[in-house]
């Protein structure tokens, strides 16, 4: 990292950090090109890094490359605002970012789908209930505002028959960097 000042390595900090975003940007190598999609996802954090969990369809490109291509980088973001000033160079870019690599693996025993579901399933309510306002105020969706949340923990379950057609993978970290521009 060449701005070391900003530099964030305080792993609970880190940690913190993800939790608080809604979207991971997985990258996959593609024959020579970049394949980046914008994800769902949950995070269980250990003392060597972490795990992402994600899911998705069985078919179609991403899940080719899981299995083709299994190394892959990704980035999360949050707390952006800018700053002015009287000159364009004035301005200033405030923000939270992850970034880093990792090795992604598709999970078939059931009950490790279940962790990864659930986490998925906390991750995504734990991020609604700290931004409830902008989500039941949205006005770009035909469906209607959700009036309740599940709390996070909740003893999430799963119909079998979308288990047996969904794929749930996740991602190990083997490299991570964070960096906070205050």
């Amino acid at each position: 990292m060449r701005r070391r000042d900003r530099e964030i390595t305080h792993k609970q900090k880190i940690d913190e950090i993800i939790r608080g975003c809604h979207c991971c940007r997985l990258g996959f190598c593609d024959g020579g090109e970049v394949y980046i999609l914008p994800l769902n996802f949950g995070f269980e954090a250990t003392d060597t890094g972490g795990t992402f969990y994600f899911h998705g369809a069985k078919a179609g490109r991403k899940y080719q490359l899981l299995q083709s291509s299994p190394m892959v980088t990704f980035e999360l973001d949050r707390e952006y605002w800018l700053t002015g000033g009287d000159v364009a160079c004035d301005y200033a870019c405030h923000f939270q970012s992850v970034m880093g690599k990792g090795r992604a693996s598709i999970i078939s025993d059931p009950e490790e789908k279940l962790v990864a579901l659930k986490s998925l399933m906390n991750q995504a309510v734990s991020y609604h209930h700290k931004n409830d306002a902008f989500h039941n105020s949205s006005p770009s969706s035909d469906k209607a505002p959700i009036t309740h949340i599940h709390p996070e923990g909740s003893n999430w379950t799963f119909q079998p028959e979308m288990l047996e057609v969904t794929c749930v993978f996740k991602v190990e970290i083997t490299d991570l960097s964070c960096k906070e521009h205050e």
